[in-house]
């Protein structure tokens, strides 16, 4: 995720609603657990969608910039498939 600039991370948190959450936030390692806690990944945005625009932000967001991601509802997944490394990760609950 190197390839993304700060400015299109500042463009994208600006015209977002929900919460935006980056590796060197405070709020970081809290948002980026999921209910299996031995599932340990690492996502480079965490996108907290408060609203369906959100999420459309956030996929819009993902295919601009080519860039992988995940999603995390509020379901419960044993195999961990809500996270990734490296990725966005678009949380919808």
């Amino acid at each position: 995720m190197s390839q993304l600039s700060q400015t299109a991370i500042e463009a994208f948190k600006a015209d977002f609603s929900g919460s935006v959450v980056l590796p060197n936030d405070v709020q970081y390692e809290e948002a980026r657990h999921i209910w299996n806690a031995m599932i340990d990944r690492r996502p480079s945005i965490i996108a907290r969608c408060t609203s369906p625009d959100d999420v459309v932000k956030s996929l819009n967001f993902v295919r601009r910039h080519d860039l992988p991601f995940s999603v995390r509802g509020s379901g419960h997944n044993i195999a961990g498939n809500s996270a990734c490394d490296d990725d966005v990760m678009i949380v919808v609950a």
